[in-house]
């Protein structure tokens, strides 16, 4: 189980490097939020976009609940 956590981690690790990936403006605001350690601002930016359908948004919402930040 730590294995897979760790593993996951990694992943959206390598995903949220990817700035190019986002689906919406908002989205790509909260990651640089989240690229400067600014876990509330970042959550505020993705709930915007997961509210307008933006299903990248939601993950990145549930990466911040799964690492306790920002929330």
């Amino acid at each position: 189980m730590k294995i897979f956590r760790l593993l996951f981690i990694a992943t959206m690790a390598i995903g949220l490097a990817m700035p190019a990936r986002a689906d919406s403006v908002a989205t790509a605001r909260g990651l640089a939020a989240l690229s400067a350690a600014r876990y509330a601002e970042a959550l505020q930016e993705w709930q915007r976009a997961a509210d307008a359908g933006d299903g990248q948004a939601a993950l990145y919402i549930g990466l911040l609940h799964d690492l306790g930040r920002g929330v």
